[in-house]
C-alpha cells in the first residue's frame, strides 16, 4: 500500500515472527536493530487480524520495553478484526 500511494517513499521490513514462543524476543530484536541502524523515521511495529492468543505476543513486557526505549517513534498497528469497508 505504501508503494502504490508514493513510491519514492523508502520502506525497511524487519521481519519477525508474530506469533508463538519465538515471537516476543524476534520483535525485541527488530526494534533494536532498526535503533542500531539509524535509518528509520518512524517504526510501525504491526501485523493482521487474528484470535486474543495470536496477538499475546504484542503483550509482552519485553516488546513494551523495548518500544518504550526506542529512540524512534512507534506506531502500533495489531489489527483485532476483520472489518468491512
Amino acid at each position: 500500500m505504501l508503494k502504490r500511494r508514493d513510491p519514492s517513499l523508502p520502506v525497511i521490513i524487519y521481519p519477525t515472527a508474530v506469533q508463538g514462543d519465538d515471537a516476543p524476543g524476534q520483535i525485541v530484536r527488530a526494534i533494536e536493530l532498526a535503533n542500531a541502524r539509524g535509518e528509520c523515521d518512524v517504526l510501525i511495529v504491526g501485523r493482521g487480524g487474528g484470535s486474543l492468543e495470536d496477538l499475546w505476543s504484542f503483550n509482552d513486557e519485553r516488546v513494551a520495553r523495548a518500544i518504550f526505549a526506542s529512540r524512534i517513534p512507534v506506531v502500533s498497528a495489531v489489527v483485532t478484526k476483520r472489518t468491512s469497508r
